[in-house]
């Protein structure tokens, strides 16, 4: 059996008519104070949020902390607040509390009941991505809707088709006549350069948003900055006017030698040691720079020669010798650890020590024989 989820709605639906346009709620016909005394927030406080001119122009407040008296108790809850329309002309608040997630697959709304793929974008996007029959208890209709998933309180938000005044752009978006088309069953139009008033350019996606009733961005969907223009200014930085790669004389404050300077104009890897890190440590950085990314990257692998490399606080000789149990053919038989950096003999003990047995016991019959016999 279907869950049944209950719509919560104005009391008197906001109608503006068509032949004066646009028109926001008059403020003089809002009680403020009244609304202060029951939910504890000043008309103060709507202003500096933002929240007063959204309730306005019908819409809802962000989520706010608001204070009832419920059975003598004062009780604070989250929700966010809507105007709605009493039967005198005056308008009054209409609570939205945040309510626990609902389990969509299989629920009703309004005698429509959600599939898994239903259940599945509006989890995703708040959307529910097309126009559905829903059935108007007190008008005894049903009617073409759009149904979203308010995030912020979990509530199931609906919109009439018959409603709908398409706006035909957003920002520097103009939707075209296909397009609005899309929009109007609920559709998604992908993948849209959208700049802000910063000169910021983001890729997002534009549906219809029952709660905000209009084309609004699909939550989430804003992709990282293109900046084109950016980007391309930032590779210019990097090469020259041919294309070719501009000399870099140091890296994170480390000198390069003429050598890796050459290197790296070459497209060559380079080697930093005592390269910086983020936690104040060091190591030893492979420095090149990448065509497909226009810049320069250090990594600890070797581009060349997909190479790990060790520390540069210890050499690879040493690490592999003194911690990893590993072996040396020039260093094999020193019995001491391995000094910072060292591949070979340090002395000429060492050096005595990696001979064969039998050239070290004709060392030992020359020194003695120089020596000559014990007195």
């Amino acid at each position: 059996m279907a869950q049944e989820i209950n719509a919560r709605q104005p009391l008197v639906s906001e109608k503006s008519s068509q032949n004066q346009g646009y028109q926001p709620i008059d403020e003089s016909k809002v009680n403020w104070d009244k609304i202060e005394e029951k939910f504890g927030i000043s008309k103060e406080v709507l202003e500096k949020t933002g929240a007063k001119d959204n309730m306005l122009n019908f819409g809802k407040s962000g989520l706010l902390d608001v204070t009832m008296l419920i059975y003598g108790q004062k009780v604070k809850a989250a929700a966010r607040l809507q105007l709605t329309r009493l039967q005198d002309g005056t308008y009054s608040v209409l609570p939205h509390f945040v309510r626990k997630e609902q389990k969509l697959e299989n629920a009703e709304y309004m005698g429509y009941t959600f599939t898994k793929e239903d259940a599945k974008a509006l989890k995703e996007t708040g959307n529910l991505g097309k126009v559905v029959p829903l059935f108007n208890i007190k008008e005894g209709t049903t009617e073409q809707c759009f149904v979203s998933l308010d995030k912020q309180t979990n509530e199931l938000v609906h919109y009439p088709l018959s409603k709908l005044h398409l706006r035909e752009s957003v920002g520097n978006v103009k939707f075209t006549p296909e397009e609005m088309a899309l929009l109007k069953q609920g559709g998604m139009i992908k993948d849209k350069l959208y700049e802000n008033d910063k000169g910021q350019k983001f890729m997002v996606d534009f549906q219809v948003n029952a709660d905000r009733k209009n084309v609004a961005f699909v939550p989430g969907s804003s992709r990282q900055e293109v900046a084109q223009e950016q980007e391309q200014k930032a590779k210019l930085n990097w090469t020259n006017e041919d294309g070719s790669i501009k000399n870099l004389t140091k890296w994170k404050g480390i000198p390069l030698t003429e050598e890796q300077q050459k290197d790296y104009r070459e497209g060559k890897s380079v080697k930093l040691d005592n390269y910086p890190l983020k936690d104040g440590t060091t190591a030893t950085m492979y420095l090149m720079f990448y065509p497909d990314k226009g810049q320069p990257f250090a990594s600890k692998n070797d581009p060349m020669q997909g190479k790990v490399v060790a520390p540069a606080n210890e050499s690879e000789t040493q690490v592999a010798v003194n911690h990893q149990g590993k072996t040396n053919e020039a260093t094999k038989k020193v019995d001491e650890p391995l000094q910072k950096g060292q591949v070979a003999p340090k002395n000429e003990k060492q050096q005595n020590e990696q001979k064969p047995e039998g050239e070290k016991k004709e060392q030992k019959e020359e020194k003695k024989q120089k020596r000559g016999p014990k007195l």
